[in-house]
């Protein structure tokens, strides 16, 4: 007597005239309508899928079993016998301070560009000499007998700020590319030459087309008058080694760049809004979009959908993930959230088109459209 098990239940074959037992293969009855379930980590396209082959039988009762990855935009499998097989999904990091520079520097965000990797660092904070920022790229250099790779320093030339006043505060939050150049946006006058105790407290936003020159971008437009002073004095003169800064988001559009500006509720401009503004003219020109209010500041700026399926710019905060649109001025919440501090921060959108988001729970959240 010869017996199988399949789907962890045991089957007594029959025998043929021979007295052997025979195996005929036959289709499988479909057990259910193909269906999606939305925002879960399983795929429930079709339930029969799982019953054409038996881990248990290698010899299968229906077709072999196939497998590949999922690109960006693929939908269901539906009555695929392929089982799906996602990438990682990589979370960027933030650096603790870096060695082997001068001075030690944080090092904040990180770019590809014109075939280097970009970083853009700042100094620790000091009340007696304010602090600096510089813009490196990593290269292969001598350091006493080996060569290895490190972020080679500039000195003067890759100088954010040129002029460091006492007491003081200066900080950068985020680093894209955009058409041709590095945009980097941060407090203070930086790139220009005089940061003062009443400027600290504004947004600025600086550009490079070769990493080594900046040069103002925060021009027309721009919340940069003391007037706009949303930045506390406890943000702009912290020392940024491990903590959390969720105070501006850059994103790099098509023709047009966005940035996402948090009017803290601290700071004597702030009403606890973030602002939203973008540019089609690299800087020169820039257009408040839409106010969000929120519990906290912006935590990541993606390229993903609208509710409609059109992209469009994404702004996740604590409280919700919210679809952008430029052409009129309008935002919608396409999912909220808890508004814990920590949740949303460094969402990324997955190489199969979905978005996740990261939660104060430690959970991930995975959105599709």
């Amino acid at each position: 007597m010869a017996v199988v098990e399949i789907n962890g239940k045991y089957y007594t074959l029959a025998t043929g005239d021979d007295g052997k037992p025979h195996i005929q293969q036959s289709y499988v009855n479909r057990l259910s309508t193909p269906y999606r379930t939305q925002g879960l980590q399983v795929r429930s396209d079709d339930q029969s899928v799982n019953r054409y082959i038996s881990p248990a039988f290698p010899l299968g009762i229906g077709w072999a079993r196939a497998k590949r990855d999922s690109g960006r935009g693929v939908g269901g499998m539906l009555d695929s016998t392929c089982s799906t097989a996602f990438g990682p999904v990589t979370l960027s990091k933030r650096e603790d301070s870096i060695h082997n520079i001068t001075p030690d520097d944080f090092l904040v965000k990180s770019v590809n560009f014109k075939g280097y990797l970009w970083g853009v660092f700042e100094q620790e904070y000091v009340s007696s000499g304010g602090r600096g920022c510089t813009s490196r790229r990593m290269v292969v250099n001598d350091y006493a007998t080996a060569a290895y790779p490190r972020y080679e320093s500039f000195g003067a030339g890759g100088a954010m700020t040129n002029t460091l006043v006492a007491a003081v505060g200066l900080r950068l939050f985020d680093l894209v590319t955009h058409k041709n150049a590095m945009f980097c946006v941060g407090s203070g006058d930086f790139p220009s030459v005089q940061v003062s105790t009443a400027t600290e407290l504004v947004y600025a936003i600086g550009s490079s087309v070769d990493g080594a020159t900046w040069v103002d971008a925060s021009l027309t437009g721009w919340p940069d008058s003391t007037a706009n002073r949303y930045l506390p004095t406890t943000v702009t003169r912290r020392n940024n080694s491990g903590v959390f800064d969720d105070m501006a988001k850059l994103l790099s559009f098509g023709n047009i760049l966005l940035a996402a500006l948090y009017r803290h509720p601290d700071a004597t401009d702030g009403d606890g809004n973030i602002a939203v503004y973008s540019t089609t003219d690299s800087g020169a020109n820039w257009d408040l979009d839409v106010l969000i209010p929120s519990g906290d500041g912006p935590k990541a700026f993606v390229d993903w959908y609208n509710l409609a399926g059109v992209r469009a710019p994404v702004l996740v905060t604590a409280d919700g993930v919210y679809a952008i649109s430029v052409a009129d001025n309008t935002v919608e919440l396409l999912y909220a959230l808890d508004g814990d501090p920590n949740t949303g921060r460094w969402s990324t959108v997955g190489n199969d088109g979905s978005l996740y988001v990261g939660l104060g729970s430690g959970q991930i959240l995975r959105l599709t459209i």
